[in-house]
């Protein structure tokens, strides 16, 4: 009885093990902005480039701008992510007014480029995964 407990318990070890082996091979892109009546939505790119099919469960992450946070990202529309796709998962931006407003002072005081990064966790299959995106929204 005790082997056969075992054998389950290391069955599903493994098999939790394969599936975050292959969420962390997921690649988020930031793919474009709307604004939608007063709400600024933002389409992220998740690419499954694995042979499995994969759950998106969530997103949240903090926005900063040259280092400044400048707001949040929130979506929490669960979507599945067919393997050699890419998905688009819709996020809403919840600005963080101080931030934005340093961010806006010092692009227009001292000039330069903005540079965007996004920092923080994804729900696929149930486990967590960092995402952590740059990229260039101003040139300097």
């Amino acid at each position: 009885m005790d082997k056969g407990l075992l054998l389950i318990g290391g069955a599903v070890a493994i098999w939790l093990l394969s599936k975050a082996n292959t969420g962390q091979h997921l690649q988020f892109i930031p793919l474009g902005a709307n604004w939608d009546g007063g709400a600024l939505g933002i389409q992220i790119g998740v690419q499954n480039p694995t042979n499995d099919s994969l759950q998106y469960n969530s997103l949240a992450a903090q926005v900063s701008a040259n280092g400044t946070v400048v707001g949040n990202l929130s979506g929490f529309v669960p979507k599945l992510i067919a393997p050699n796709q890419q998905t688009t998962v819709d996020v809403n931006f919840t600005p963080n007014i101080l931030g934005a407003l340093s961010t806006i002072f010092n692009q227009v005081t001292h000039g330069g480029g903005v540079r965007i990064g996004i920092n923080g966790t994804a729900n696929v299959n149930g486990i967590s995964l960092p995402v952590e995106l740059t990229f260039q929204a101003v040139p300097a």
